[in-house]
């Protein structure tokens, strides 16, 4: 009945825990509602605003960024190169057809001398005749066989014909005229002009510059104006070419330095009255301002993202913190600092966002909890209370560097942090977390060429961040802790210091006492190491279970000197009841110097409802029908594993200490009889111990015996 009963508790408790957490599952879902409120419009093309439009966070927007970009690179001429390809192709081609122009002219030579010898009588030596030899179309066809009609026609053929064949001029027969010159002139304007890199919209201007070049010349006039001319206007074409990869480059530099337009959350974005129209609609689905069938809830997508998050962050709390997520009072308490995190972090939004304390939760949960407990909660605040904090939405991609940031910072603070009894080490752990999660953000934009300035802001609003938290943290654990009594390893920390006040009075009035409670707490320590119980809290009831014993002193027997014990001059009966008492004396002290609750929970239930034997059986040899409740503790029994640990240690160390110097035999003889002495006589009934674990315990007692007894050299006495 008592398993059942036991199984049943905890499935209770696991159920209000995990009820605790979806509970703060809706308040983060509310505030996040509350960061960024539906203001997605039901309009399309045509529509009439009746009010309006704002921007509902501020944030780069990304539409008219892109317009404005694109209009810089539409205003940027391409880039061009000379193609020294097409220079070499007119180049090749200009000799090709001046080529085919020698051969032209050297068959009008040998025209010319057979038509001389039949006109003997003088008519072709006295004048040109060359219509009478060749006529118009057999001339243009043989300029059209040679290539040569593109440049150079009929009528302009005469004219060179004319000029360069007269009879006069041919001194030897076959001889050809000379073209070099014209074709040297033509070359050198053509080619140089191309050289310079002609574009299409600049071609006529360059041919009529390479046309002036040659009137330069002093060629016949017919050569360097008609033939030349034509030339030019055949040959000179466009030498430069676009080049697609520099254009690309400078285009995509000219769209670069156009700075993001960056609006911020209120200002308008399109005023009452606007007729929108297509492309305003596109500008609206760009901000996921626009309605519709797909994305009808934005507060359905959040519960969406956070439900799950918040279910494996109860699950991981049952499969690694079992005792936390069956504790409805620490699991309450745990939701309310989750709650708190996420309403401070929200506060901020109010003013400044992006310094929020959103690792305040983690350190608090660090320092009143266990540290397993915080890494998860470092975790659950990143991806969930992060989502409040940017300014830029909550797709952006400033918040999920913020959230990664966020994330390794919690982790990091986490891991390296230690409480002590001073909260020192918060400080370098807030420190080293901040400027770990701030480099997140920051190296990013330094690489993307954001600038210096960007990549430091960046850095220093998550560090600002962390250090807030650091200071709100130190400040409201204090407080926290007082407020629910809490054994936090700050609180027990300071309980076990050597400075605190118990302890002194112990050390100065009864030593016996302080040394008795000091054996135990390595005993208790260890024996919650063992079965991973809360070894802090174990080893600082320990250290202050019989604190009670300092209202009489004298009373208990490793206070006693000289043989003198109080005890002798009293009646049974009332040497139990100052026995007894000690426990009530001490969570009447414990509560003046307000310890916690849970260490006070140990201290009344470390003896149970254990029996003073001693004075018992003294009691019954005077009187037979003496009742042996009268003898008994008032309890309760202990009611946790560290409960049950430390009145083991308690038992044990007593036990041992009473056998003088005994061999490691012994002192497993007696651990193992006093044990087995508590759980039969039921004291183990409620604390949860299993088999498996009270062994653990056993053989962790014996190890720490075996250092506290170790055997010592002797040492010769001195002159022997």
């Amino acid at each position: 009945m008592d398993g059942q009963r036991t199984t049943k508790r905890r499935g209770l408790g696991q159920a209000m825990g995990l009820s605790l957490l979806l509970l703060v599952c809706l308040v983060n879902l509310f505030l996040l509602c509350l960061r960024y409120p539906d203001v997605r419009l039901d309009v399309q093309a045509g529509s009439v605003l009746t009010e309006d439009v704002v921007y509902p966070f501020s944030t780069t927007d990304a539409f008219r960024t892109d317009e404005l970009r694109q209009a810089a690179r539409d205003r940027l001429e391409p880039v061009y190169r000379l193609d020294e390809d097409i220079v070499a192709g007119q180049a090749a081609a200009l000799d090709s057809w001046f080529v085919q122009y020698d051969l032209f002219l050297k068959e009008m030579v040998l025209r010319w001398e057979e038509s001389a010898q039949e006109y003997t009588g003088g008519y072709l030596y006295n004048q040109t005749a060359w219509n009478a030899l060749i006529r118009e179309p057999e001339l243009q066809s043989k300029l059209n066989e040679y290539g040569l009609g593109d440049a150079l026609d009929s009528v302009m053929a005469y004219s060179l014909l004319n000029t360069y064949l007269p009879r006069s001029s041919l001194h030897a027969a076959g001889s050809v005229p000379d073209t070099e010159p014209l074709k040297t002139a033509v070359k050198e304007v053509v080619l140089s002009g191309m050289n310079a890199g002609v574009r299409e919209s600049e071609l006529e201007s360059a041919r009529s510059r390479a046309r002036e070049q040659m009137k330069q010349t002093s060629l016949p006039a017919v050569s360097k104006t008609e033939l030349a001319g034509n030339l030019i206007d055949r040959f000179f074409i466009a030498s430069a070419v676009v080049d697609q990869v520099e254009t690309e480059k400078a285009r995509t530099a000219a769209a670069n330095e156009v700075a993001p337009v960056a609006v911020r959350k209120g200002d308008i974005l399109f005023r009452q009255g606007t007729v929108l129209s297509q492309k305003d609609i596109v500008h609206l689905v760009s901000l996921n301002m626009l309605r519709s069938e797909s994305n009808r809830s934005a507060y359905g997508s959040f519960l969406l993202y956070l439900l799950p998050i918040y279910l494996v962050y109860g699950l991981y709390l049952l499969l690694f913190e079992g005792d936390t997520a069956r504790s409805p009072g620490v699991m309450g308490r745990l939701s309310l600092l989750l709650v708190l995190n996420l309403a401070v972090c929200w506060a901020f939004t109010l003013f400044e966002s992006r310094i929020a304390p959103i690792l305040l939760g983690p350190l608090m949960i660090a320092a009143t909890h266990k540290k397993r407990t915080a890494l998860g909660a470092s975790v659950l605040v990143a991806v969930t209370g992060s989502l409040l904090l940017p300014e830029t939405g909550i797709t952006s991609g400033e918040t999920f560097a913020f959230l990664v940031g966020t994330l390794i910072s919690g982790v990091v603070a986490v891991s390296i942090l230690t409480v002590d009894d001073k909260r020192t080490t918060f400080v370098p752990a807030a420190i080293i977390a901040g400027g770990v999660g701030g480099l997140i953000p920051a190296v990013p934009k330094l690489l993307m060429g954001e600038g210096l300035l960007v990549s430091v802001t960046a850095f220093g609003l998550i560090f600002v961040g962390v250090i807030i938290a650091l200071v709100l943290a130190i400040g409201l654990t204090a407080i926290w802790e007082r407020l629910f009594d809490l054994p936090s390893p700050t609180r027990l920390n300071e309980l076990l210091s050597l400075d605190h006040p118990l302890q002194r009075r112990l050390m100065s009035n009864a030593p016996g006492t302080y040394h008795h409670c000091q054996m135990t707490a390595l005993l208790a320590e260890s024996g919650a190491q063992a079965i991973g119980a809360d070894a802090l809290l174990a080893k600082a009831a320990a250290a202050v279970h019989d604190v009670g014993k300092l209202r009489s002193p004298r009373n208990f027997a490793e206070n006693q000197a000289n043989g003198v014990n109080p005890h002798d001059e009293m009646l049974p009966a009332e040497s139990a009841r100052i026995i007894i008492a000690h426990v009530a004396d001490g969570d009447a002290i414990l509560q003046r110097y307000k310890v916690p609750a849970a260490v006070r929970a140990i201290v009344r239930e470390h003896h149970g409802t254990t029996m003073t034997a001693y004075f018992y059986v003294k009691a019954k040899k005077m009187d037979p029908d003496v009742r042996e409740a009268d003898f008994r503790y008032p309890g309760p029994r202990p009611g946790s594993k560290e409960s049950a640990i430390v009145m083991l240690a308690d038992s044990c160390e007593a036990a041992v200490r009473s056998l003088g110097g005994p061999s490691p035999e012994q002192v497993r003889d007696m651990v193992h009889r006093v044990i087995r002495g508590k759980m039969e006589d039921g004291q183990l009934i409620h604390c949860d111990l299993t088999l498996s674990e009270l062994n653990q315990v056993e053989e962790s007692f014996l190890q720490t015996f075996a250092g506290i007894l170790h055997d010592r050299i002797t040492y010769p006495k001195e002159g022997a």
